[in-house]
């Protein structure tokens, strides 16, 4: 994990880049105990990670079960232990000592679970009524339903994606590289979602924070497919060029986090 961090670094180096702090202060969450900083992903463990936080900053007291399953009730605890509740001067400390991490997933297989997430399985849901409708009207021409469809197709929302500006990205599909500072911050660890619950493990063990909370294994919170028999279905589809754009927006990403594009 510290040798990937060190590869970001030399990587922005390398390339000058120098996002600016286009995230805000909410997604950092912070333990002064342990003296830990962790910028949280959307769609990389995000509501296990503020579980995780809430349980160092208040204890094995704060934690039930009607509020650690529900990821609405996660989210909206966790904002009391966010970078929103300190000050500047503290921040700029935070950031001077204390350890910084984040964990990162395959550009292509986030964007698919944000998809899934917010559109396909939950056609109620705020993302919905936001986006929907404009997606289904502007790329009509690409529905392939006999049908009038109640949520865009995958393909349609990746044209979305790739004709919207990178700054104007919503949180569940900006690329990490922009949401978590990558090539502004100096970041200790960087964790993979495909190593998850190994290094995850090995970051609360260093912490000697296991006796407080474990990292949850992923079948005690999700049901979805095999990533790859998932990835495999809705990407095969896309048309090449699309693919490639698709890679290009999020380029910076495959970079920084070594991942591969597979998907031509």
């Amino acid at each position: 994990m510290k040798k990937r961090a060190m590869k970001i670094a030399w990587e922005c180096k390398r390339q000058k880049k120098k996002p600016k702090f286009v995230g805000g202060k909410g997604q950092y969450f912070v333990s002064d105990e342990k003296k830990l900083l962790l910028c949280a992903v959307p769609k990389v463990a995000c509501s296990n990670w503020k579980r995780i936080f809430l349980v160092l900053n208040y204890g094995k007291g704060i934690r039930t079960d009607e509020q650690f399953n529900d990821s609405e009730g996660i989210h909206l605890l966790a904002t009391k232990v966010n970078l929103k509740q300190k000050s500047d001067e503290e921040i700029e400390k935070i950031q001077s000592d204390y350890k910084i991490m984040i964990f990162v997933r395959h550009p292509f297989d986030r964007l698919l679970s944000a998809y899934r997430d917010k559109f396909e399985n939950s056609t109620n849901t705020s993302f919905h009524r936001k986006y929907s409708a404009d997606i289904l009207k502007k790329y009509a021409a690409y529905n392939k339903n006999a049908k009038e469809p109640s949520y865009p197709s995958f393909e349609q929302f990746v044209r979305f994606v790739v004709d919207t500006p990178l700054a104007e990205m919503d949180d569940h599909w900006k690329r990490a590289a922009d949401y978590c500072d990558l090539c502004r911050m100096q970041y200790d660890y960087v964790g993979k979602q495909e190593h998850l619950q190994e290094e995850a493990t090995a970051i609360l063990q260093s912490l000697h924070a296991t006796d407080l909370v474990s990292f949850s294994s992923r079948n005690q919170y999700y049901k979805s497919p095999a990533t790859s028999w998932l990835m495999e279905k809705y990407y095969k589809h896309l048309p090449t060029d699309l693919l490639m754009r698709l890679y290009e927006t999020y380029h910076l990403d495959f970079v920084l986090f070594d991942y591969s594009f597979e998907y031509t």
